[in-house]
């Protein structure tokens, strides 16, 4: 996914998402979910080329209305090119602080973590038995 807002808010990581809205004059919503880098419990895993991938992670907590929980997936290669992959949550749930283990040349797994769900306003954590499986070629979940 390209979305410019998004990618400037990966290049500059120490604004929120209130600094942001406030430095690029956009109507901020803080009671309605806000897309942002700086999150908790993002999980970051560094691949042998310099390639850095970021999963999931949360913002806020979930009394803050601008809480959100993230399912996507971020790369930044060596040359700080930033992709962000999004993946509908049947096929990778929103999840914070995921155990990423290398099976393989090609393969990451991602396991463990919370997942969230929501459920008429209001998020159920619970614990991830999961096991997804990341093609770092293809950025596919397999």
């Amino acid at each position: 996914m390209h979305k410019a807002f998004w990618h400037f808010m990966v290049k500059h990581p120490n604004f929120s998402a209130y600094d942001a809205s406030l430095l690029l004059t956009l109507n901020f919503n803080r009671y309605s979910p806000f897309w942002t880098f700086q999150r908790i419990g993002q999980t970051k895993y560094v691949l042998e080329n310099g390639t850095r991938i970021y999963v999931g992670g949360l913002h806020a907590n979930n009394t803050n209305p601008s809480f959100y929980i993230y399912n996507d997936i971020i790369t930044i290669d060596k040359n700080n090119n930033i992709h962000i992959y999004g993946y509908p949550t049947n096929i990778f749930s929103a999840i914070t602080d995921p155990i990423i283990k290398r099976i393989n040349k090609n393969i990451l797994s991602i396991t463990g973590g919370i997942i969230n769900i929501q459920n008429n306003n209001t998020y159920l954590q619970i614990k991830n038995n999961n096991i997804y499986k990341l093609n770092i070629k293809t950025m596919k979940i397999i």
